[in-house]
């Protein structure tokens, strides 16, 4: 048999693997979904269409890993049956799009938004890629980004789950309390797989002090990915309410292991967590690794500044604060804070 007749059979074989995947989804049987993937994959190592499956397979079951590894696969195979044209590029989209959303579940903000600018280069109509930008984009603190994002999702026609959880999230970063729970119950009721709805209402709940209805979405929450980084997060916060500290530790903590590759929102949680029982010198390190991991993440200096602020090093807290000023012009609060900083040193007329 030639090269040429081997490479055929086994992409055949591996087609109808593939094909054997999409009855397993149809059925919601991800794991033998899963299982045919693999299968696929072995038989033809270089089919692009097989690890695009495996990675959708993956991101169903919560295997975000996998998910980054199977997309990164599909994306630097140079698979001689898949001639370049319509379907290699919906392929490659898919699996920017795909290992944008396991980027953003893991918290690595910057690598999704570089996957979702990929995927808007392929197919500027992608409004699943404006979604998860414009996710990213509320959690990088850039509100007015995440809200052009929505809109021009909305005009190419999105009414999508994700649209709605992601839309919650914004307003309750706005503090528009009643507009985020009223889009968390969209995306509920629809059935959404997704924690963030949960997780944002548990938020909402946070706020109005009811942490017995907060307590029970983040149950919701790990019911759906008992290994979120962002249902211990929240776990935590609740449990910090209720002045359980060692208990809220704890998930900060495991917030930041799940998140090992991009834990600088969970650092930014226990940071504040220190501050809040007085443990300055813990909330300062964690600050400080924060803005190593992350030179230009505004947030991350605003709440060292803060830190500063409360042990009177006031000349560190303005370095941070103009720091932050100047990676985010936007921040009003910022602002105060650098007067409040101006005046402690003396300099009424800065």
């Amino acid at each position: 048999m030639s090269a040429e007749s081997a490479a055929a059979q086994a992409r055949a074989k591996s087609q109808q693997l593939v094909a054997n995947a999409a009855a397993s989804f149809a059925c919601k049987d991800y794991r033998a979904a899963l299982d045919f993937c693999n299968q696929a994959v072995n038989a033809d190592p270089m089919h692009m269409a097989a690890y695009v499956a495996r990675a959708e397979a993956s991101n169903l079951l919560g295997e975000t890993v996998r998910v980054i590894a199977d997309c990164s696969a599909a994306l630097n195979t140079r698979d001689p049956l898949c001639q370049p044209g319509r379907v290699a590029v919906e392929l490659a989209l898919r699996a920017r799009v795909l290992r944008a959303a396991a980027y953003l579940g893991r918290g690595d903000l910057g690598s999704a938004i570089q996957d979702c600018n990929s995927a808007i280069t392929l197919d500027e109509r992608s409004a699943e890629a404006y979604v998860l930008r414009a996710s990213a984009y509320t959690r990088f603190g850039q509100r007015e980004k995440a809200r052009g994002d929505y809109e021009l999702a909305k005009q190419l026609g999105s009414d999508s789950v994700e649209l709605h959880s992601g839309l919650a999230y914004l307003y309750f970063q706005n503090s528009q309390f009643a507009e985020s729970f009223r889009e968390c119950g969209i995306a509920i009721e629809r059935g959404s797989t997704s924690l963030e709805p949960y997780l944002t209402r548990c938020n909402i709940y946070l706020v109005y002090g009811k942490l017995s209805e907060a307590l029970d979405d983040c149950s919701r929450a790990f019911a759906i990915n008992p290994r979120s980084a962002d249902a211990h997060c929240n776990r935590g916060a609740v449990l910090a309410k209720l002045g359980r500290f060692s208990e809220a530790l704890r998930d900060y903590t495991d917030a930041i292991e799940l998140a090992s590759a991009a834990p600088l929102f969970y650092l930014r949680q226990r940071a504040s967590l220190f501050m809040q029982y007085g443990r300055l010198d813990e909330a300062i390190a964690d600050c400080n690794q924060i803005v190593s991991l992350e030179p230009t993440y505004a947030d991350g200096f605003v709440t060292r500044a803060q830190l500063f602020l409360e042990r009177r090093q006031y000349k560190e807290a303005l370095v941070d604060l103009d720091t932050a000023s100047s990676l985010n012009p936007d921040a009003a609060p910022v602002y105060l804070l650098r007067a409040l900083t101006q005046n402690q040193l003396g300099n009424f007329s800065a």
